[in-house]
């Protein structure tokens, strides 16, 4: 019986089911319902009785391979490189640096990859066989004129929303999910609120209290940059004022403290404009750091997209957006080392410079 299923009775046109009883013609092996196959009395593929070929299953009839993505859990045809959804390489050979999805292969019926369990875009068709469907996104039309974040599907890698949705330079929400890779039900909705009520507003704690190792991991490396200098910049005249109090008067440090008269009105004021700019920057890069990684987004994914083939698009996107450990550890390098060499500064400017 497993043979048949998948295929059809050339009688009533049926597909062949479970349960069904099932006669072959002792001639050619054409398959029939038993009840067909007596209405007829006898075979009725006269043309491959007439080639004197045995019957095989319609190649059209038969259930393809697919494999199924292990991060959005669609289908893609077997063979295929990279998740059609969402982009997601399945092989990691073929991307260097990208991580690799294990997705299975669907055959016989059988899904091999793992299981998915929501009740908003992925249908279970009673045999524990889990699929995407594309018709079952939440375009938020049931929340009002304003999108939610009560309709943000979170076991969706692209939250539930509709992978096709355009936003700015013809960039679509399913490149938007590729190039954020990770933590895509954060940025996701939040891109899509940016969309709809055009405020970028929200607030982000890392890039309140780091955001130069915020830029840095997101792949913002000049953003992370102007973020070290106006931080290390605001913060001259308050560690000026510590060494004037540890009495430092050697060295660079003792050089730059005796320019200043630490206790005039003048030296004050600026300490309390440098403060004054050093948070109004980083309650700008609370604020703001979501929609300039948006901005981001749109102006990096149309340039790959421009030097990629369409093959491959979703899976370039992967590779090149996502996360950046490496460049993380290098600002976070760069701040210890310059932590280092002014603490010697502070601590020892003799020893370090040498000077009498």
């Amino acid at each position: 019986m497993a043979d048949y299923k998948g295929s059809k009775c050339i009688a009533c046109g049926k597909e062949f089911k479970d349960g069904d009883d099932i006669v072959v013609c002792p001639e050619c092996g054409t398959p029939y319902h038993r009840i067909c196959y007596n209405k007829n009395g006898k075979c009725i593929n006269e043309t491959l009785h007439a080639s004197g070929k045995a019957w095989e299953p319609d190649a059209a009839e038969k259930q393809p391979s697919k494999r199924i993505c292990v991060r959005c859990h669609a289908e893609n045809p077997d063979g295929a490189l990279y998740c059609c959804r969402c982009g997601m390489p399945f092989n990691a050979g073929v991307n260097s640096g990208a991580r690799p999805n294990s997705g299975g292969a669907f055959r016989d019926g059988i899904n091999t990859a793992p299981l998915h369990n929501d009740d908003m875009n992925y249908s279970n068709n009673g045999n524990n066989q889990t699929r995407y469907d594309p018709n079952g996104y939440n375009d938020g039309s049931d929340q009002g004129d304003f999108f939610s974040s009560f309709s943000v599907n979170y076991s969706d890698p692209l939250c539930g929303f509709n992978p096709s949705e355009e936003y700015e330079n013809g960039v679509t929400l399913a490149e938007l999910g590729a190039y954020v890779d990770s933590n895509t039900h954060y940025y996701l909705p939040k891109f899509k609120f940016m969309k709809e009520t055009g405020s970028g507003v929200a607030v982000n704690f890392t890039a309140l209290f780091f955001p130069q190792f915020y830029f840095a991991y997101r792949k913002m490396p000049l953003m992370a940059l102007v973020s070290m200098i106006v931080l290390f910049v605001t913060e001259i005249p308050q560690l000026l004022a510590q060494c004037g109090e540890l009495g430092i008067t050697a060295g660079i440090i003792g050089q730059l403290v005796s320019m200043f008269d630490m206790r005039s009105g003048a030296f004050r004021a600026l300490m309390m404009i440098c403060y004054l700019i050093g948070m109004v920057f980083r309650l700008y890069t609370s604020f703001n750091g979501n929609k300039l990684y948006y901005r981001h987004c749109l102006k990096k994914i149309p340039l790959i997209k421009s030097q990629t083939p369409d093959n491959v698009r979703l899976a370039a996107l992967h590779q090149n957006g996502g996360t950046s450990p490496g460049l993380l550890i290098l600002f976070i390098a760069i701040y210890f080392v310059g932590s280092m060499v002014l603490s010697y500064l502070v601590v020892d400017p003799l020893s370090v410079l040498g000077t009498a």
